[in-house]
């Protein structure tokens, strides 16, 4: 519900928004249907279509062997995550997956970065213990055990991957994590992916139009948003962590004839940038401001909140990601653009 100026004033005009509410509608499924289609979807069932799987030192090569759709990704098994995605011709990843726990840090983190430079979470580096697989016609199963940590720092996380790669291409992630609580709270939890930056237009449900962290959403409503990935980037004069929308249910990014959906059965955070959280926390100004070769895609299960400590109070300990342990559930769905 939005709500406009009726008639004209001085300095503003007839019809001028003033604001607006969110309705709880009373429907009995309250989930997006766009999501649900695509967490319902089953690889497995797909015809004339199979997978194989060929162990090359490190890696795991997963490749379709039907007729269509044609796809190769090659798994690492040191890091636990995926050096390439190639479908249908054309490259997913420019650059390999990464496991993302740091965001460039906010005005507002001017405190909590202290301890979080020195829990070492800006060098945190992934480290795979033992990667098994089980393959099937159409579906093959990898399992790895992993650690965070930071050089000459203890370990502050163990997690353990499961990825499930389906005939069609479809790929499920469940990061099962239990955190070390001697470390102070995560700047945030997910996933980042370097995807071509052909790949330039983001749709997603969730909050928007507006930048939305968990504690900072008041000026964002829930609905399908459509913008250019430029676009989402918030252009604070002092580069910093921005763009991020909070409770999606899916995201996706397309372009140069290809697209790539990400699904996950609980709310998630993204956002989709020019430039890498390197380049947002090296750079005094935002003129100085180099964009990367990629579309930079953070999918995130969630976090940690805005806070209010450049001149208030700490964050509230409930918008704090700090949980011992927590799993984040995740589908990555690539399709040709255009279907």
């Amino acid at each position: 519900m939005y709500y406009r100026l009726k008639t004209a004033e001085e300095l503003l005009p007839e019809g001028f928004e003033l604001g607006f509410d969110e309705l709880q509608v009373g429907d009995p499924d309250g989930r997006n249907q766009k999501a649900e289609a695509y967490l319902r979807r089953n690889g497995g069932t797909l015809e004339n279509a199979s997978l194989s799987v060929r162990e090359d030192g490190r890696f795991l090569r997963v490749e379709s062997a039907g007729r269509s759709p044609r796809f190769t990704y090659v798994y690492n098994r040191s890091t636990g995550f995926w050096d390439s995605m190639e479908y249908e011709g054309g490259a997913l990843l420019e650059r390999p997956m990464e496991l993302n726990i740091w965001r460039a840090p906010t005005d507002n983190d001017r405190n909590i970065k202290r301890d979080w430079y020195a829990a070492g979470y800006n060098r945190a580096v992934v480290r795979a213990y033992e990667t098994c697989f089980e393959a099937e016609e159409k579906k093959v199963t990898i399992r790895t055990r992993l650690s965070v940590s930071a050089i000459s720092v203890q370990r502050m996380m163990d997690v353990e991957a499961v990825w499930t790669v389906w005939a069609d291409g479809t790929t499920d992630v469940s990061l099962a994590v239990k955190r070390n609580e001697e470390f102070p709270e995560l700047p945030r939890f997910g996933l980042r992916l370097f995807l071509p930056n052909t790949m330039s237009r983001a749709d997603y449900y969730g909050l928007g139009p507006m930048e939305s962290y968990a504690d900072k959403r008041r000026a964002s409503y829930h609905s399908r948003f459509s913008a250019s990935v430029e676009e989402l980037h918030e252009d604070y004069l002092r580069p910093q962590e921005n763009g991020s929308h909070h409770d999606c249910a899916y995201a996706e990014i397309s372009g140069g004839g290809q697209r790539l959906i990400a699904v996950s059965p609980q709310p998630f955070a993204f956002n989709a940038s020019v430039y890498t959280q390197e380049e947002l926390e090296s750079k005094a100004h935002n003129y100085e401001l180099e964009p990367s070769p990629y579309t930079v895609f953070c999918l995130d299960y969630r976090q940690d909140g805005i806070g209010s400590n450049s001149c208030g109070p700490a964050l509230l300990e409930k918008y704090r990601l700090d949980e011992r342990e927590f799993t984040f559930r995740l589908r990555l769905a690539p399709e040709k653009d255009g279907e």
